[in-house]
């Protein structure tokens, strides 16, 4: 039996769509089958057929945004935890500084070592420079405004 592939163009399956698959189910055809019957993924029909697959999806989901609420309140805690403690503790401050100064050089390094530009990224056509064109005039810019102070 040849079946022609025809893609379902709606948003959501229609309940009289969703009804046939079901029978289809029920009369034993595979997932693949009534999912290219229908021009939907497997995942579709699994969804629309099989009602334990359903809960379990919707549950998923329910649970995919509850942890994701609850990493967005962690991080906004530990944002102001970070910077209360660095406002308050010298030795914190230092610690924190070395590590983003420490961080910067490694990273401007691995940067050269690519051909790229060791403070936006991009990949410098002239590998003689360590910086593409718009950072190094923005350099020369600050090191102007220096010399005129």
């Amino acid at each position: 039996m040849t079946l022609k592939y025809k893609r379902y163009k709606f948003g959501k399956v229609k309940p009289a769509i969703e009804e046939k698959m079901i029978e289809l189910r029920k009369q034993g055809f595979r997932l693949r089958f009534i999912a290219k019957k229908f021009g939907v993924s497997e995942g579709t029909v699994s969804y629309h057929t099989n009602k334990h697959y359903n809960l379990m999806v919707k549950e998923y989901a329910k649970r995919k945004v509850e942890t994701k609420e609850g990493r967005l309140k962690e991080r906004e805690y530990m944002k102001n935890y970070i910077k209360e403690r660095y406002n308050t503790d010298s030795d914190f401050r230092k610690r924190q500084l070395e590590m983003v100064t420490n961080g910067f050089k490694e990273k401007r390094e691995e940067r050269k070592k690519k051909g790229l530009c060791a403070s936006c990224g991009v990949k410098l056509k002239n590998k003689r420079f360590f910086a593409c064109e718009k950072c190094r005039n923005k350099l020369r810019d600050k090191a102007r405004k220096r010399k005129d102070k």
